[in-house]
């Protein structure tokens, strides 16, 4: 019987070098690795567990080639905006499951109005934000808390910026992914959620940071489902510059239209070279949760350190694809968050080096505390 197959759109790039390493670690799947062709070919190397081929996303046959023979398909291009359901109909039109790094409501609501197959297995937002960023605190609710009630997420740091990850957080924050300024305020999306005035610290960041509050569709169902009366996400980066940009560059798009996404792109993948520029890259994820525990109140802290964001969300979308051929789900499409375990992608996320560590701790006072009491 020959081995499950993962394909993965998108190999090329920082998330999918990082999937495709991932699942070749893991020993039990073969690859197969779909590139744009460039001049000079495929990328240097030549491992026989690879079944490299060229693909055109834009060319139906040539997505359809790449999708036939596959058990699953990871995509791991983007902007994921554009270009997730019509990965995900090529793979269900030739049996095969889905995984897609973002995806959220730009693909789970066009396949809510025309689902695919009944037994197709579509999983979505397997990266960090979304991703990670409901894995953890679904983890501290069910291993940690009796009940929470307040929930405070942060994510991002100083790293480079890929054009296709321009382009998804463009796009996304454009077309609705979430909202800028809003907050979950007694059991509601509320708006207008306070920025922090200038650079301010964070608990588990190494520097000084811009923050900007956010509330995505994952987080909102995430309040909903675990009954928590607030939550606020925080995006997170170097300065206000790439705040700033991503600002311009959702003007644009609003006002121009598509056309506009080149030059928002560059703009944004211009500033974080500026913010990179001469500084150490890092990314991190902090959540902070309030509630109680066996009849007492309880504050802990989740801090994830890792060097890049790729690596992270490349291995995770990779755990994705394990699961759905290792130990299949109900059919259906579902967010990560729902499928994968935060006990088991921690061993995967250590072993392939994808964190530096993970910590919990008891936290006291304001939410950019510093940590103050022993790891968990």
């Amino acid at each position: 019987m020959s081995a499950p197959v993962v394909g993965i759109v998108g190999a090329r790039g920082a998330v999918g070098s990082a999937a495709r390493a991932t699942l070749l670690a893991g020993g039990h799947h073969a690859v197969r690795a779909g590139y744009r062709m460039r001049r000079g070919g495929f990328p240097e190397g030549n491992d026989p567990h690879v079944d490299r081929r060229e693909l055109d996303i834009d060319d139906a046959a040539s997505l359809a080639a790449f999708c036939h023979g596959c058990t699953v398909v990871l995509n791991a291009a983007g902007p994921s905006v554009r270009i997730a359901e019509r990965i995900a109909r090529a793979a269900d039109a030739v049996g095969a499951d889905y995984v897609d790094a973002f995806g959220d409501r730009a693909l789970s609501a066009p396949l809510a109005m025309r689902p695919l197959a009944p037994a197709r297995r579509v999983v979505h937002c397997a990266g960090i934000y979304p991703g990670l960023s409901a894995i953890v605190p679904r983890w501290l609710a069910a291993c940690h808390f009796d009940r929470i009630d307040a929930l405070s997420g942060w994510s991002g740091g100083r790293e480079a910026c890929t054009p296709g990850a321009a382009a998804d957080v463009l796009l996304s924050t454009a077309q609705g992914f979430g909202s800028s300024g809003a907050a979950w305020r007694a059991g509601r999306r509320v708006t207008g959620a306070p920025a922090a005035a200038g650079m301010t610290r964070i608990a588990g960041f190494p520097d000084e940071v811009h923050v900007q509050p956010f509330l995505s569709d994952e987080w909102a169902a995430l309040a909903a489902d675990l009954g928590i009366r607030d939550a606020q996400w925080h995006g997170v980066f170097a300065s206000s510059r790439a705040a700033d940009a991503i600002g311009r560059g959702v003007v644009r798009l609003r006002q121009a239209g598509p056309d506009a996404l080149d030059e928002a792109v560059a703009d944004l993948v211009e500033t974080a070279r500026l913010d990179l520029a001469g500084q150490t890259p890092y990314y991190r994820l902090v959540i902070d949760a309030a509630g109680e525990r066996a009849g007492k109140p309880l504050r802990l802290r989740a801090v994830l350190h890792a060097a890049d964001s790729y690596r992270l969300t490349g291995t995770i979308a990779a755990a994705a694809a394990r699961r759905l051929i290792e130990a299949p789900p109900a059919p259906g499409v579902m967010r990560a968050a729902q499928l994968l375990d935060w006990n088991a992608l921690h061993d995967d996320l250590l072993a392939t080096r994808a964190i530096e560590s993970f910590s919990v701790t008891e936290a006291a006072g304001c939410a950019t505390a510093g940590i103050d009491e022993g790891a968990i």
